[in-house]
């Protein structure tokens, strides 16, 4: 995707687009996303620093690591609101699109059309035992309490983390991944240890049964340096889990769970190895 910077004109538009999207994250957790005043305070900015890293890394799977994508720091952001001399550069207004909407994943081509299957006549013999099958599945569901049948005959198992490695010592923003049996979504949760409360975030599993995302520890500030956290998967957690208006205050109670993996924050951007 090639997107050049922007006209003088279009940065009006840009900016409400980015006040608009963040108006939605407010309103799904005004403790995590608060109002803020758009001055010249690069402070008040770190917010919106998060709620771009909410939507491009958690809810739309972006890879952080791509060359094309660089999610605007606070004083960025304090500049594109109250500095009229100041243009953004490719990257960041590329990112500020993809926040608000406004364009499609970077070097992802179009999904194709789904093909439309010719439509297949059914004999009598072929309706009345698919009938018969409906009839047996909605008993089995009622006798399991409206469970999955799947998850009753096959319960979600070998759940483990991959990556990171215990001791690991992790920039701000850092990929978590594994692998599970039978399970469609895996909750992951990191505590800190002088503060025990995080939110989660669901990562949905592939059919091969693997299961990857991105998480977020601590702040912006140097005080979240050399900090201590503990992390953890879940599957079917009860009460059910929403990353986007859940604090937790505890680990969840779950259906299968894996131990805690120590871990340390590093800088935000470590160095390359």
């Amino acid at each position: 995707m090639s997107t050049a910077p922007p006209p003088d004109d279009s940065l009006h538009q840009l900016r409400m687009g980015i006040r608009n999207k963040y108006q939605t994250y407010h309103r799904q957790n005004r403790d995590r996303f608060p109002t803020f005043e758009y001055n010249t305070n690069r402070a008040n900015y770190a917010p919106l620093v998060d709620s771009f890293a909410e939507e491009l890394f958690r809810v739309r799977q972006l890879d952080p690591t791509r060359a094309a994508l660089h999610i605007p720091s606070p004083d960025t952001l304090a500049q594109l609101f109250t500095d009229p001399q100041y243009k953004p550069g490719k990257k960041i207004y590329t990112t500020c699109l993809l926040y608000i909407g406004s364009a499609t994943d970077i070097g992802q081509p179009a999904p194709a059309e789904p093909k439309t299957a010719p439509v297949k006549r059914l004999s009598i013999r072929q309706v009345a035992y698919a009938g018969l099958t409906l009839g047996l599945l909605a008993g089995g569901y009622a006798v399991v309490s409206l469970r999955p049948v799947r998850s009753v005959l096959f319960p979600p198992k070998d759940l483990v983390i991959e990556s990171p490695r215990s001791g690991s010592v992790l920039p701000r923003t850092f990929r978590v991944s594994g692998t599970v049996s039978n399970a469609d979504m895996v909750w992951v949760v990191v505590m800190p240890e002088q503060r025990p409360d995080h939110w989660p975030v669901g990562l949905t599993v592939d059919k091969t049964g693997h299961w990857h995302g991105t998480v977020i520890i601590g702040n912006l500030s140097a005080e979240s340096v050399g900090t201590h956290w503990q992390l953890r998967a879940f599957v079917e957690p009860n009460p059910s889990l929403h990353y986007s208006d859940t604090l937790i205050h505890a680990w969840p109670n779950a259906r299968l769970s894996t131990a805690a993996i120590d871990v340390v924050r590093g800088p935000a951007l470590l160095p390359s190895p």
